[in-house]
């Protein structure tokens, strides 16, 4: 394989990322091959050491979504660097969907459920409107009070999503460094 095949596969590999940002990976990749090329090193053994076009790209595409989950954590950049910090490898596909699924239902539960107990209120008052003969005070005193203890697991639930969002980005980069065989700095 020569560079100009190898840039070729790379860039066709590096289709989903913006214009701009591919032809800013292919010319750092054509720049590392003119450096080796001054060191004295064939055009075969800096594309041994690169890898596969495909391998590399799915690597480049996981740090390139991880940071733009950094950015802005919405739903789809958020999904788009789980996905690719899965297409890294089979492994990746246990030790990130598995975790990420379990966490994210666990929240998103938690969140239904502040949200629906904060509603109780208006429940209880609908009850009282269609069946005045059973209104109890003391189930409106409950429901208010239940009510109150929603709203404050909702803030803590936004908290929790926050932090979910920080360590979710911790977790694909750490996964990203192991695939890349690079060292982890605790």
């Amino acid at each position: 394989m020569t560079k100009n095949h190898f840039l070729e596969l790379l860039n066709k590999e590096l289709k989903r990322l913006p214009k701009q940002e591919r032809e800013e990976i292919i010319r750092d990749y054509e720049e590392y091959f003119l450096i080796a090329q001054s060191n004295e090193q064939q055009e075969h053994e800096v594309i041994q050491s690169l890898g596969s076009p495909k391998h590399l790209a799915k690597e480049l595409l996981a740090t390139y979504y991880i940071e733009e989950m950094q950015k802005s954590a919405t739903v789809k950049n958020t999904l788009r660097a789980i996905w690719a910090g899965i297409g890294l490898g089979f492994l990746n596909f246990i030790f990130i969907l598995g975790p990420f699924v379990a966490i994210i239902t666990t929240v998103a539960s938690l969140w239904f459920i502040a949200i629906i107990f904060i509603l109780t209120p208006i429940v209880v008052l609908i009850n009282a409107a269609v069946n005045v003969d059973s209104f109890s005070w003391f189930d409106l005193f409950v429901a208010v009070t239940i009510s109150g203890a929603s709203i404050l697991l909702l803030t803590g639930v936004y908290y929790i999503t926050a932090l979910l969002k920080k360590w979710t980005v911790l977790y694909l980069k750490f996964n990203v460094a192991i695939v890349k065989g690079e060292s982890i700095n605790a």
